[in-house]
């Protein structure tokens, strides 16, 4: 996809534009090898699950690159997953009940396997139908399907406002809904940091902006079916949210992309703000092997270091991308398929299996250089 776009004009070698189609490449063969008879594109062979947000991205890489066999089988199998309310009692006792929304993790066959409702995946999902509704301009299929695009639509809404009354808003989109998780995180000290219920409440940098990246694909569909009260609402909701572009402050920050989620998302435009937000990213996240996860683990993460990779291009900097994407390309292509999950700081691999999302994340990267020319 790079080479054949605005290679005159990029900023990429000739010899990066060949490394990122051939990298490409691998990795829809990889995504191609994970997608069941059913349109379900699983996580991994060893991991034969469908994660809604994967999922999306993954239908959307392969529109990107124009498979649209396997990206039509995919969506119809997003669009037949069953959604549901909430209906999790709160931590004060209070039980809650939310607009219907499709859930973190199904099987191949459609059933339900984690009933947590998340706003990434809603924005997600809303990204992955209006990107194959535009580039098919089958806006039918939006139609069809419309109550499920609104549920989500309208579940992320709902996240703008914290269920108990006693939580003031503040325009941003908390995590999701799923009030039985009593997971603890902690900063390898000896307090958690996020305890219990830990991420439901809290505004996570990227994650909005996954929601507000959805949302927008969203009001496309609507200004276009005519479904002009959606349209205003969800609209509004998007323009309430977008505080948080002005002081980044307001978010919660956890996992490296939640340092750089609005550049990598492109919904930052203003550069000098873009390179701040680059520039602010704590050293403890980076390696010689890319970007970590969580800034005290030993090991840099393909996923993340592909985001950064993102960000790079997005701010200008092709040198910097160019290293990182050569860096990608020696270390962490796994010949089985896929990427390397982590290379640790020893330069050796994780021996965890490729992941799907990772390979999605590398073909929307070779988008991004397209569309803005390297």
């Amino acid at each position: 996809m790079a080479s054949d776009n605005f290679s005159a004009r990029s900023g990429f070698s000739e010899q990066d534009l060949s490394l990122i189609n051939s990298t490409t490449n691998l990795q829809i063969q990889f995504i191609e090898s994970l997608q069941k008879p059913s349109g379900a594109i699983i996580e991994s062979s060893e991991n034969p699950v469908v994660y809604t947000r994967d999922l999306s991205l993954a239908i959307v890489a392969l529109i990107l690159t124009g498979h649209m066999t396997q990206a039509t089988l995919a969506i119809n199998y997003l669009v037949s997953l069953a959604q549901h309310a909430s209906n999790y009692t709160g931590p004060a006792g209070a039980s809650f009940s939310s607009p219907y929304a499709w859930s973190q993790v199904y099987s191949v066959d459609g059933q339900t396997l984690d009933p947590s409702l998340r706003g990434e995946d809603q924005g997600m999902a809303l990204f992955a139908i209006s990107t194959y509704v535009l580039a098919t301009h089958n806006f039918t299929f939006a139609k069809d399907h419309w109550p499920e695009i609104q549920n989500s639509a309208n579940f992320i809404l709902y996240l703008q406002h914290s269920p108990e009354p006693n939580i003031k808003s503040d325009g941003l989109y908390r995590h999701g809904d799923n009030w039985h998780d009593t997971r603890v995180e902690n900063m390898n000290a000896s307090e958690p940091i996020y305890w219990p219920y830990w991420p439901e409440y809290y505004q996570w940098e990227e994650e909005n902006m996954r929601m507000i990246n959805g949302l927008r694909g969203a009001i496309t569909l609507a200004e276009n079916l005519g479904m002009n009260s959606d349209a205003k609402t969800w609209n509004n909701s998007v323009n309430t949210a977008m505080v948080g572009l002005t002081d980044e402050g307001m978010y919660n920050k956890y996992e490296a992309y939640d340092y750089f989620g609005s550049v990598l998302w492109g919904i930052q435009t203003n550069l000098q703000a873009q390179k701040n937000i680059l520039a602010e990213i704590p050293p403890s996240f980076f390696t010689p092997y890319g970007v970590k996860d969580l800034p005290w683990e030993n090991s840099a993460a393909i996923s993340d270091t592909i985001d950064y990779l993102v960000c790079l291009v997005r701010v200008g900097d092709h040198a910097g991308a160019s290293h990182l994407l050569n860096v990608i390309t020696s270390n962490y292509i796994n010949p089985a398929g896929g990427f390397y999950d982590a290379i640790y700081d020893d330069g050796s691999p994780s021996s965890a299996p490729p992941q799907l999302y990772s390979s999605a994340r590398f073909v929307y990267f070779d988008y991004v250089v397209s569309t803005l020319g390297g």
